[in-house]
């Protein structure tokens, strides 16, 4: 969650906060044994990363910067 605050406060976006909710629910479900539930919630927020991400990878791509 360390990860995903310093990329919001760099790229202000919404995705990140979202998937901040996504990662304190599967450490809620974890408590709760809901396993199923906790991969379901990890996928989300790891594509909720992944979409943040594609424009600043495409910025730099852009730029010749990668």
């Amino acid at each position: 969650m360390g990860e995903i605050r310093i990329s919001q406060n760099v790229e202000k976006s919404v995705n990140f906060i979202g998937a901040e909710k996504k990662i304190v629910e599967a450490i809620g479900r974890m408590k709760l044994f809901e396993y199923p539930k906790i991969s379901r919630c990890i996928s989300e927020a790891l594509s909720l990363v992944t979409t943040s991400c594609q424009g600043a990878m495409k910025v730099l791509m852009d730029m010749h910067l990668i």
